[in-house]
């Protein structure tokens, strides 16, 4: 019911809609649910529900929308490399990328099929990344993204991963649920 409602308020019936298409823009975006946010160099880019992406270039004062998002699932986290190269994940274990700073994003994984969100990921270099989420879904790449592998941090146990982050030594860290990192 929410679904449709929402997509009634974008302009879309509920029986035209998919996870598979562009964002919808909407004025309303920089005000609508944004669950992450990252620097680009200089920029703000923030993340949510709906595939919303928007950029700020004068440090929060004003938001726009990202010119081409390829999913209207919510987006839950990003992570820049660089000032032009970033990573977004979401729901449906989808994957975005982009190499403008955030203006326009490709998609590079989805997988609507495992019915598992992505809620955070991290990159050593432009190369080497890794996304978790629920059920213990961790997935890889170690070509920035042309192809994501698709692995167990813990066999015996399908935890909710929540975050994933770098030690000031190094050390890579999951927060996961039921206190474990």
């Amino acid at each position: 019911v929410i679904a449709m409602l929402a997509c009634l308020a974008f302009g879309a019936g509920a029986a035209e809609w998919t996870a598979a298409e562009p964002a919808v823009a909407s004025e309303q975006a920089a005000r609508s649910l944004l669950l992450d946010v990252d620097r680009a160099g200089p920029r703000l880019v923030a993340v949510g529900h709906w595939g919303h992406v928007v950029l700020s270039d004068d440090g929060g004062n004003s938001w726009r929308q990202a010119n081409s998002v390829p999913t209207r699932v919510t987006l839950t986290a990003l992570h820049f490399v660089d000032e032009r190269e970033g990573w977004i994940v979401g729901h449906d274990a989808v994957i975005l990328h982009t190499t403008d700073g955030g203006d326009t994003w490709a998609l590079q994984h989805r997988a609507p099929e495992l019915e598992t969100p992505l809620f955070s990921l991290w990159f050593e270099n432009a190369r080497h990344g890794l996304a978790v989420g629920a059920y213990g879904l961790a997935l890889r790449t170690r070509n920035g993204g042309e192809s994501w592998e698709r692995f167990h941090i813990d066999e015996e146990k399908d935890l909710h991963m929540n975050q994933v982050f770098a030690a000031a030594d190094g050390t890579l860290l999951i927060a996961a649920e039921s206190g474990t990192v």
